[in-house]
């Protein structure tokens, strides 16, 4: 694996794709690349509306992958998909407990809007490493 770059937050949601069903079955996932993540990053994945929660902490397996990869994994291409769109590989590291990072929680702790994928700050980074000892 690449070393460490940088920590993320994605947002996901429910209505369009089913994460938690989802990582039942696999504990890979193919993701729109929407900003300049690359391997070995990790990633937080926030669940939206009703939700409002980071449940899901993964890490870039791949950062470029190819068209037949994306297309055995159609969940990943959006419905309104127009122009060259590009993928990364998301390997599950570990799923949270219910109430543990909270959007109040996390908000507290610096997070902003979570509507795109977004770079997390060195405080943030900072409550999540105290918070996995």
């Amino acid at each position: 694996m690449t070393a460490y770059q940088g920590t993320w937050v994605f947002p996901c949601n429910i209505r369009y794709f089913n994460i938690f069903e989802h990582f039942t079955k696999s504990n890979i996932v193919v993701w729109e690349k929407r900003c300049s993540v690359h391997t070995g990053d990790v990633v937080y994945i926030y669940i939206g509306a009703l939700y409002k929660k980071i449940r899901f902490k993964c890490h870039v397996i791949a950062d470029e992958i190819s068209d037949d990869v994306v297309q055995a994994n159609s969940y990943a291409i959006p419905q309104n998909a127009s122009g060259k769109l590009y993928y990364v590989e998301l390997e599950l590291d570990r799923t949270f407990e219910e109430g543990k990072y909270t959007y109040e929680v996390l908000k507290e702790n610096d997070l902003g809007q979570v509507q795109i994928p977004a770079r997390a700050s060195r405080r943030l980074r900072s409550f999540w490493e105290r918070g996995e000892d």
